[in-house]
Formats: structure tokens, C-alpha cells, sequence
């Protein structure tokens, strides 16, 4: 958790789709106006939480429609959505990200199933980072400061072994490992 003035917008899309239909057990939606709800059907309830595991308090900012979440360093949200592959084969996340300073070292978490082997977005600088297989999907020079609201989204498909980032109207695909970790 080491954000330097990142915020995601409203529209968060923790969207999560399996194969068999919408509004399965992994689907979540999290607006962010207000409140850290979830305004799907299955009603997981964000909470935010400190460096040493403690509740905090939620900051809100102006977002690209209604409000966005400011992650700052000092805490992280937390909603306890089950993300294993037998229950969740195809997994689309999608957020609108601005960056005001990428002056921050090391790793800043946007997106993680907290497993450290689960889907997840993460920036590094301006270098924009979706976990997968070997070093994940990444393209330099995706976030910038000062550039306004830019919107990205990571794609898994653990039934044809593929992942794709999206990012300021680009993308890529890469394959996944035929064996997968155990989201835990």
C-alpha cells in the first residue's frame, strides 16, 4: 500500500462476469459516492483499512462522474469478494484512474484480490501493471500526471488462459500459466 494521490473513480467496475450469467457470487459494483457500498446485487461492503490493519476512514474527491476514492499510502479499501477460478473463470475489472504525482516509490496497488497471486492492476511510476503470468501485461508512460481521468481495465480468462490491459484506448494480451495458484 504505498499510493501517492491516486484516485479511482466512481465507476469503479470491480465487474465481474463468469461464464454462467450476471450477478453470480463475484459480482461487485463500488460507485464510491459516499460510501463505500457496493450497489450490486450481492452487497459487499467495502471498508477501509490502515497500514496495520486497523479501520480507517474513507477519503472521497470529485471523480470523472460523481465521486472517486483518494488513495493516498495510509490505508486501502477492502471488500471480501471471492475471486477463485472455479467461481469466477472470466473476471473484468474496469476503473478510471488520476494520477497526481507518480513521486512515490515502489508498487501502488489500484486493484488486488490481496492474495499476491490473484488479478490485479497496479502502477509503478507511470508504468501501468496488470498481474499475470511472469512479470504481468505492462506498458511505460500509461499514467500521467496532470493528464485528467484515464481509464483502464484488466480482462482474465482462466478457461482460454489468456489476460488483456486496457488503457487509454490500447490494449494487449498475453497467455496465462496452464496451472493457476489458488486465490486463498
Amino acid at each position: 500500500m504505498n499510493l501517492d494521490r491516486i484516485y479511482v473513480l466512481a465507476v469503479l467496475g470491480v465487474l465481474l462476469f463468469p461464464d454462467q450469467s450476471f450477478a453470480q457470487s463475484c459480482d461487485a459494483h463500488f460507485s464510491f459516492d459516499g460510501d463505500l457500498s457496493d450497489s450490486g446485487v450481492n452487497g459487499y461492503g467495502g471498508q477501509m483499512i490502515g497500514k496495520d490493519g486497523t479501520l480507517s476512514k474513507p477519503q472521497f474527491a470529485e471523480g470523472k462522474i460523481g465521486q472517486s476514492l483518494k488513495l493516498d499510502g495510509s490505508s486501502a479499501m477492502r471488500a471480501f469478494v471471492d475471486l477463485s477460478y472455479d467461481g469466477c473463470p472470466e473476471i473484468t475489472f474496469t476503473a478510471w484512474i488520476k494520477v497526481e504525482s507518480t513521486a512515490a516509490k515502489g508498487d501502488q496497488y489500484l486493484i488486488s484480490s490481496g492474495s499476491g497471486s490473484g488479478p490485479g492492476l497496479r502502477a509503478l511510476g507511470s508504468t501501468i501493471i496488470l498481474r499475470g503470468s511472469g512479470n504481468g501485461l505492462w506498458h511505460r508512460e500509461a499514467l500521467r500526471v496532470g493528464a485528467g481521468w484515464a481509464f483502464a481495465a484488466g480482462v482474465y480468462d482462466y478457461s482460454n488462459k489468456t489476460y488483456r490491459l486496457h488503457w487509454r484506448n490500447r490494449q494487449m494480451e498475453g497467455k496465462l500459466n496452464v496451472s493457476h495458484k489458488p486465490i486463498v
